[in-house]
């Protein structure tokens, strides 16, 4: 917070940098916009939030945003997540109950698990589950333990994001409730079901 100007700095160097990749070259020029132009707009919507650059920039290559102007792009990281949890059909009726499960399970475990693990907690079939993972990979972190792949949130600002009132409530599940059913999950596997 002190270093300001040295983070705005750091931001358009990095944005700067990530215009050398031709298909975000190619949307910046599309856009009319001189690479001077999109790093100040860019660095602005940021906030001086690299995460926000990693998400925005990314997609943008992937084509994500390809009839979105720079103007229309998601405002700062929690608008981000806003505008990637609608698009998820996060909010649809009804509830996609099964991945609102799975994500919640991850952002109150905090640590990576096995896929094995989220289906014994979310009650659904491994495909079910990999195909929720894969939607939302640019959100998680992967790790190989033991050959074994596991999968956590990737950065505590999307934990934070998930945890807001708002954004629960629309979801349609309680944190107690997910906390009881880790709980629950994980006394079994202790103590056995019977």
């Amino acid at each position: 917070m002190q270093y300001q100007a040295e983070s705005l700095a750091d931001i358009k160097t990095y944005i700067r940098e990530a215009l050398k990749r031709p298909q975000l070259n190619a949307w910046v020029q599309n856009q009319g916009l001189t690479g001077e132009d999109f790093i100040t707009q860019l660095a602005d919507k940021s906030e001086n939030n690299f995460m926000y650059l990693r998400y925005i920039l990314g997609d943008i290559e992937i084509g994500k945003y390809q009839d979105l102007t720079i103007n229309q792009l998601p405002q700062w990281l929690q608008s981000y997540y806003e505008d990637h949890w609608r698009q998820m059909g996060m909010m649809t009726k009804p509830l996609p109950r099964t991945k609102i499960k799975i994500v919640y399970i991850l952002s109150e475990l905090r640590e990576t698990v096995s896929r094995d693990l989220i289906v014994d907690f979310v009650k659904e079939d491994a495909l079910t589950i990999q195909e929720v993972l894969e939607e939302w990979e640019q959100f998680l972190r992967e790790e190989v333990i033991g050959g074994e792949t596991r999968y956590g949130i990737y950065h505590q600002s999307f934990c934070d994001f998930l945890a807001r009132k708002d954004i629960v409530q629309a979801a349609g599940v309680t944190l107690s409730g997910i906390n009881a059913q880790i709980a629950d999950n994980l006394t079994g596997g202790i103590f056995g079901n019977g």
